[in-house]
């Protein structure tokens, strides 16, 4: 009976708690969200239901009432980039940030607003990322490109649009917010930024410097029948739009021999004739060109040209090219003349004018 009685020290005996001796009371850290489970209790309305459901708790996830249960989510922002060029926005997108980063076009779909997990409100952020120009185009419904309801939204590479169902009657809508990237400016010009961030000329036209290059070191020319650059410009694909111009002025010598040279100017495979020269460095030489596509044209230009020997009359001269403007296009100033001449380049200038 004494053995009975005797309580000794039985294995079952407690010394601690989650590392507390004593009478332990509950404490703040004992328990982490993946040890419990749903807990019962009286919610505001007085029904007694689930009040929290914990599934995977994960870092930046919070808790927030849901029908019924506190859950938890993440609340950062999710993205999803998609660089293949064909992108489709998905009911999975919303509220999350998508990255279109192909190099060439990107084809981007989006099913009709107000169907099924497209609903009123239902939003997506969407940035084009890559070289490629993004076109949005959704399914029967209209887009805000900006300035109207359209078929289609473009965003360049840097523009980024928050697009939202704005309406679910009829073939439905959706409204876009749109960040245009900000361009570079360049150096030398008198336009002023558009609020869609975009650089325009001054009231009454305006000129942009392409490229100016000074005085360069006599160059002794390649020997008769060979046309020796003296000044060459690249001028970017698309710098100058159907009806827009380019204006070239160049000035060089002939400072070295008494042989003829004859000067030209290229743009692209057009070659213009300006004059011919033999004579010493006394006497300056200088050319004017206004090249201009066409009125509705990138492939056919007026190439105006007048030429000055100044110890003679000027002679003008009109003649026309056709060359693709939408690309890359070579200009340059070349001089043709026995290797016993040198020519003198003093100054090139290239503006873009409108």
């Amino acid at each position: 009976m004494s053995n009975f009685l005797g309580g000794g020290s039985g294995g079952g005996a407690v010394s601690s708690v989650f590392g507390r001796a004593g009478a332990v009371v509950a404490a703040e850290g004992d328990y982490s969200l993946s040890q419990l489970s749903d807990v019962s209790g009286t919610s505001g309305s007085g029904s007694t239901v689930p009040l929290s459901t914990i599934t995977a708790a994960a870092t930046g996830d919070v808790l927030s009432f849901s029908a019924g249960n506190w859950v938890n989510s993440f609340v950062g922002l999710i993205t999803r980039a998609d660089d293949d060029g064909t992108v489709a926005l998905v009911t999975g997108d919303k509220d999350t940030v998508v990255t279109a980063g192909n190099a060439t076009a990107n084809a981007v779909s989006i099913a009709q607003a107000g169907t099924a997990g497209f609903p009123l409100k239902w939003t997506v952020n969407f940035c084009t990322t890559g070289a490629g120009v993004s076109t949005i185009t959704p399914a029967t419904s209209t887009i805000w490109d900006g300035s109207t309801a359209a078929a289609t939204l473009t965003l360049a590479k840097g523009d980024c649009a928050t697009i939202f169902v704005s309406s679910v009657t009829g073939n439905g809508a959706y409204f876009s917010v749109i960040k245009r990237a900000v361009p570079t400016r360049t150096t030398g010009t008198t336009n002023f930024l558009r609020e869609d961030y975009t650089f325009a000329a001054a009231a009454g036209g305006g000129s942009v410097i392409v490229n100016k290059q000074d005085v360069l070191a006599p160059i002794t020319l390649a020997g008769a029948g060979t046309d020796t650059t003296l000044y060459t410009t690249s001028v970017a694909g698309s710098t100058i739009v159907a009806g827009e111009c380019l204006r070239v002025w160049t000035h060089y010598r002939h400072t070295t021999g008494t042989g003829a040279v004859t000067f030209k100017l290229f743009f692209g495979a057009t070659s213009i004739t300006l004059l011919t020269a033999g004579t010493t460095s006394t006497v300056p030489l200088q050319t004017s060109a206004l090249i201009c596509n066409n009125n509705g044209s990138t492939t056919a230009q007026t190439i105006n040209e007048v030429s000055y020997i100044w110890s003679a009359s000027p002679f003008p001269d009109i003649t026309t090219s056709a060359e693709t403007t939408t690309g890359a296009v070579v200009l340059k100033l070349t001089a043709d003349g026995a290797v016993t001449e040198a020519v003198t380049p003093q100054i090139w200038l290239v503006e873009k004018v409108k």
